[in-house]
């Protein structure tokens, strides 16, 4: 785990001298429209889902941060097809979800974390070990302003780990102390088709979504603006941990990411470099990828200064639009860059 941390450490400082001071910038309306497009309640059929407003007093007042995470938990763990109340609750420990789940956001439910974050498995709405999980319209809110004692970096809006078969639809995650969205594992395994279609990310600490361990990935039609706080600071950012991880058919679509701290598009396959074993099979492809105002378009950091090209496969980046960037459209470290471009505006 020290080599881990160790090349966390260094990509990080390839970084951190490029930084600048950060200003908060709402993406146009029309953008934030674009890709935040209700999954309709007519998709499915609502009529016989278990309804979590009925763990909650006749007398409810919508509008207190009263806290009723263990009823919520116990309500997650004892149902199948769940329907989120059409205002807000309340939370301050992570919300674990069950094989086989389906949650429905209404237009106005959200979940809103109150709870401190004190490093690993602090993540808000959590999918990890599991199979057949579908979210609609998921809408999940931190407190990385709180006057916490916040700690570490995790804390992602939602965290799929070692799972299998999970869809989620229009997600949005605001202010969380960590990533956005987590796809992959912490354990040297990996999540296998997943796909996050529609949504916006926005104004969360670390990396918008982070991809570090999957085989059938699909990102596409999302917006991530505001990435800030603790780097990478990436919209998008491809980072295995460990080298028994795998980045087997990951697929970005249609991806918009506006005003992110340090880049747009990050890939950092330093896990993957060992000439004491087999190079990796990597196949990645970014198509229709739009950059706005990030310190930079994309950053690559594809092995140690040592040890370059140990993988085999394709990293494909295709039909992309990258515009303004503070410093520059492209940065990468001294290694030999093994990426294809094609169709690629600059503006």
């Amino acid at each position: 785990m020290k080599y881990k941390f160790l090349l966390i450490i260094l990509f990080n400082s390839f970084f951190s001298c490029q930084k600048s001071d950060f200003s908060y910038l709402s993406p146009p309306k029309s953008v934030i429209d674009q890709y935040t497009k209700l999954y309709s309640e007519s998709k499915v059929n609502l009529n016989q889902w278990d309804k979590l407003a009925t763990i909650f007093p006749s007398n409810y007042n919508r509008n207190t941060q009263k806290d009723y995470t263990e009823d919520i938990q116990k309500f997650f763990t004892t149902h199948k097809n769940i329907l989120l109340p059409d205002y807000p609750v309340y939370i301050s420990i992570g919300l674990k979800l069950n094989s086989n789940t389906n949650v429905f956001f209404q237009k106005n439910s959200k979940i809103i974390y109150t709870g401190e974050v004190n490093g690993r498995h602090y993540d808000i709405v959590k999918i990890e070990d599991v199979e057949n999980v579908n979210l609609y319209n998921p809408y999940v809110v931190g407190n990385r302003d709180a006057q916490m004692k916040h700690t570490g970096e995790w804390n992602a809006g939602l965290s799929i780990q070692n799972s299998r078969n999970i869809k989620i639809y229009n997600a949005t995650i605001k202010n969380t102390w960590g990533d956005g969205i987590f796809v992959g594992s912490e354990t040297g395994s990996f999540s296998e088709d997943v796909i996050i279609d529609g949504g916006w990310i926005d104004n969360v600490r670390r990396n918008g979504i982070t991809i570090t361990s999957g085989r059938n990935v699909k990102v596409e039609n999302i917006l991530i603006s505001n990435t800030h706080g603790t780097l990478p600071e990436i919209g998008l950012h491809i980072e295995p941990s460990l080298y028994e991880e795998i980045l087997e058919n990951i697929n970005i679509q249609k991806v918009y990411t506006y005003n992110n701290g340090v880049a747009g598009l990050g890939i950092n396959l330093h896990a993957f470099s060992n000439k004491l074993k087999a190079p990796k099979n990597v196949s990645i492809l970014v198509d229709g990828f739009k950059s706005d105002l990030s310190n930079y378009s994309m950053g690559f950091s594809m092995g140690d200064l040592n040890n370059s090209g140990t993988y085999n496969g394709k990293i494909l980046i295709k039909n992309g639009v990258f515009t303004k960037p503070r410093l520059d459209y492209l940065w990468k470290n001294k290694d030999k860059i093994e990426v294809s471009y094609m169709n690629i505006v600059y503006k």
